[in-house]
């Protein structure tokens, strides 16, 4: 998540601290719940008591919260990016976020 640490597993000393994550739903998923919502009230439709366009905004609203793609940015917390990037190149295997 946005503000915690990325350490280096060989030394476990603090890299990095996220600055963004990459995750959430794509454009056309967005666009769609976008859209059902602006429909909403214009008339409705029920399954056995179920209203299946609220079920698929809530399921769009819960992946967009809750999808991570284990990706994300990240802000050197050393004495220059420049070395950081030189030593991200070298361990990339070895970092993690927490």
């Amino acid at each position: 998540m946005s503000g915690g640490p990325v350490i280096l597993n060989r030394t476990g000393h603090v890299v990095a601290i996220v600055s963004n994550r990459i995750a959430g739903i794509d454009k056309e998923l967005d666009e769609t719940r976008q859209y059902i919502r602006s429909i909403q009230g214009s008339g409705s439709v029920r399954i056995m008591g179920v209203d299946p366009l609220a079920v698929i905004v809530a399921l769009t609203d819960t992946l967009d919260n809750f999808l991570m793609s284990g990706m994300g940015v990240a802000i050197s917390v050393g004495p220059s990016s420049m070395s950081f990037r030189l030593e991200s190149r070298r361990a990339v295997s070895e970092v993690r976020e927490v």
